[in-house]
């Protein structure tokens, strides 16, 4: 997983967030769409992403989401943090 401020990795269309393959290759499978920024991402074992940042699509907002294994937004992991949290701990 890379993370930062770019609308494109190598060249190919992708928001601030893409998942690579073992040999280093854009997993096409992985697409966040929503995702405007990235300060922490914790990985789960079913291939989800807990991530503190911004997304945003149409009236939905938040700091601090999960993505689904293909990258899409998870509406039914709703939590919300004080803007000034530095750190996430998942146990």
């Amino acid at each position: 997983m890379a993370a930062g401020q770019f609308s494109t990795f190598s060249g190919i269309p992708r928001q601030s967030m893409v998942r690579l393959t073992a040999t280093g290759a854009v997993d096409s499978t992985f697409v966040a769409t929503g995702v405007t920024s990235v300060k922490e991402v914790t990985l789960q074992a079913d291939g989800g992403a807990l991530v503190r940042g911004s997304f945003q699509e149409s009236s939905t907002y938040r700091k601090f989401f999960r993505l689904r294994e293909n990258g899409s937004f998870d509406p039914s992991y709703s939590r919300e943090l004080f803007s000034e949290a530095a750190a996430v701990l998942v146990l």
